[in-house]
């Protein structure tokens, strides 16, 4: 998936199959399309209908962006992960004074 991620963080909107982690990722209609795997001729039509509906496209772009940020910005990852660390290790909390 990270594949789509890093698609998604630029804008590129994507089409995918129901397979392993990918629905936890893209959300069918909000963050992507989502088609069963082995299913060329459903593929082929959300890849089709992804051009086509430029309304649903822009959608799904902006919406793809948002989530990206929320959920995997690194600088905001570093921050919670180093509130973590100051939170459960108490020689980080005496050295931030």
């Amino acid at each position: 998936p990270n594949v789509l991620l890093e698609s998604m963080a630029m804008g590129v909107p994507v089409v995918a199959t129901r397979i392993s982690a990918i629905p936890e990722l893209v959300e069918h209609e909000r963050t992507g399309l989502l088609v069963p795997p082995q299913d060329p001729k459903q593929l082929a039509d959300a890849v089709e209908r992804m051009l086509i509906d430029r309304p649903l496209r822009q959608q799904i772009i902006e919406n793809s962006k948002k989530t990206v940020r929320r959920h995997f910005d690194n600088r905001q990852l570093i921050v919670d992960l180093a509130a973590i660390y100051k939170e459960q290790v108490p020689q980080l909390r005496s050295a931030d004074g």
